[in-house]
């Protein structure tokens, strides 16, 4: 594989690594507890405690009941600081909900958009280390739409936005998202139309003032489907795609610390190779993610010249360099696949993991996984997830303090979709083997959500039922117990 080094957007990120480039926390990953403590020094997973000469892992929960009424849609989930769940979703008749967990699997669920004109769309959900939570969602009221935001102070209780707590500016507005970043900085980004262009907006709030809305895409044609990632160091990464010249390409906003301010990348800036354009799908686009060290990637699929769509990366070192794909032949796996849904998920020393799935017959997910100072020339071959023998798509990932992964997906089995589910542990290769978290008897499963959270609890969602009648459902694993 040949790849290039490249340093984007020169002048900003020179100041950015003079300034805040560096900071990083003196314990990147938390010390081992005792009950998963190894006597070689080594650390059991954190689905897993050490009994007397291995690993016991704890077993998967999975909720006998639904958590939502009929008509829920693909959800999101976080998990906050005392290990509950946080889910939102959107409804078939216009309402985002918002569902707490306040007992092992158990919901307790409100509507986040009740007297707000339109229907409510398109929810993302985040929590951070202190308490709190946040949900943005679109406001669709015919042609117009409006980013709304609920918020969940420290202390509890929700802020509900009236009609009046319009985020966005005049003007259609969609694709929310939402992050939290460090010293009660909060963080909402969307898509705005300016007048004649599409452009990716963020505004965040920080020491009880909220900054004036910003624009991180030049005003050119369309920007689509932004995505953030910010560390605990306050360093942030904002991607999407957009056609400056001709060709749809993935782009980058960097900021560096805190007080940083984001970049605005110019047209040749872009991280994609020129000679086809990036997929235009809303599951096949560029997501970013960044961690403590500085480190970041973003992983995106796009048509390759052997007639597939491949999965291509671009990563950032902790000096702010990128090394971006040479070419269209410089990616992971088959140049012939026609990948989609690719998700990455990077830990704090480094390992990156990406999970997608190949349109085949049948489909089946792959995982990618690399250390990002691994020699890229021997970067390995992605693996097969799924069972061979049944269709399986949409993979969703999530990552731990100690680099434990969990990967969620969904297979067919006869006419209906169940979710399953795998897990890696943070110091080999090994995956174990594959868990079924729903029964089709439920109904078929629709794309599953994952978050892990404190003592990596890990919390599962996704819609089933039959078509306009699907209950969101939850699997969970407990962490194992503090002495």
């Amino acid at each position: 594989m040949n790849r290039h080094a490249t340093t984007l957007l020169a002048s900003s990120l020179l100041l950015g690594c003079e300034a805040y480039g560096f900071q990083t926390f003196a314990e990147l990953e938390p010390p081992c507890p005792a009950v998963r403590l190894q006597p070689d020094g080594g650390c059991c997973p954190a689905w897993a405690s050490w009994e007397e000469d291995r690993c016991l892992r704890r077993p998967w929960n999975v909720g006998d009941t639904p958590q939502s009424g009929a008509g829920a849609g693909t959800p999101r989930v976080t998990v906050d600081d005392g290990g509950r769940a946080i889910v939102a979703w959107s409804t078939t008749d216009g309402r985002v909900e918002i569902g707490e967990e306040t007992s092992a699997g158990a919901l307790s669920t409100f509507s986040a958009s009740t007297g707000l004109p339109g229907t409510g769309l398109q929810p993302d959900v985040a929590s951070d280390e202190t308490g709190r939570a946040m949900v943005a969602f679109r406001q669709q009221d015919g042609d117009l739409g409006r980013i709304y935001v609920a918020r969940r102070g420290a202390e509890g209780g929700w802020d509900l936005p009236d009609a009046d707590d319009v985020w966005s500016h005049d003007g259609n507005a969609y694709e929310p998202r939402v992050a939290f970043g460090p010293e009660d900085e909060s963080i909402v980004l969307w898509n705005q139309w300016t007048g004649a262009n599409f452009q990716v907006a963020v505004t965040r709030t920080w020491l009880a003032q909220t900054d004036p809305v910003t624009f991180v895409s030049e005003p050119v044609n369309f920007s689509n489907a932004p995505r953030i990632a910010v560390s605990r160091n306050g360093d942030g990464l904002i991607a999407w795609y957009q056609a400056r010249d001709g060709e749809l390409s993935v782009y980058v906003s960097e900021r560096f610390g805190l007080e940083g301010e984001w970049s605005v990348p110019g047209a040749a800036e872009r991280l994609s190779p020129r000679g086809t354009e990036v997929t235009s799908h809303p599951i096949a686009n560029p997501i970013p993610v960044v961690n403590d060290r500085g480190l970041g990637a973003v992983a995106w699929t796009q048509p390759t010249l052997a007639g597939g769509n491949g999965v291509y990366v671009a990563t950032r070192d902790g000096f702010g360099a990128w090394t971006l794909p040479t070419d269209l032949a410089d990616m992971v796996g088959d140049p012939v696949a026609v990948a989609r849904c690719v998700q990455p998920a990077l830990s704090n020393v480094g390992q990156l993991h990406l999970v997608w799935h190949e349109e085949a017959e049948p489909a089946v997910v792959r995982a990618w996984s690399v250390g990002l100072d691994d020699d890229r020339e021997a970067w390995p071959e992605p693996i097969a997830l799924s069972n061979l023998d049944r269709p399986a798509v949409d993979p969703a990932i999530a990552i731990g303090a100690y680099g434990e992964v969990v990967v969620v997906y969904r297979e067919l089995v006869g006419d209906a979709w169940r979710v399953v589910a795998r897990q890696r542990h943070p110091d080999n290769d090994a995956w174990l083997s594959e868990t079924v978290l729903s029964e089709t008897s439920q109904g078929s499963a629709g794309a599953p959500a994952v978050a892990m959270g404190p003592d990596a609890r890990v919390v599962v969602a996704w819609p089933a039922g039959e078509p306009g009648q699907q209950r969101i459902r939850l699997a969970w694993i407990d962490p194992v117990p503090r002495p």
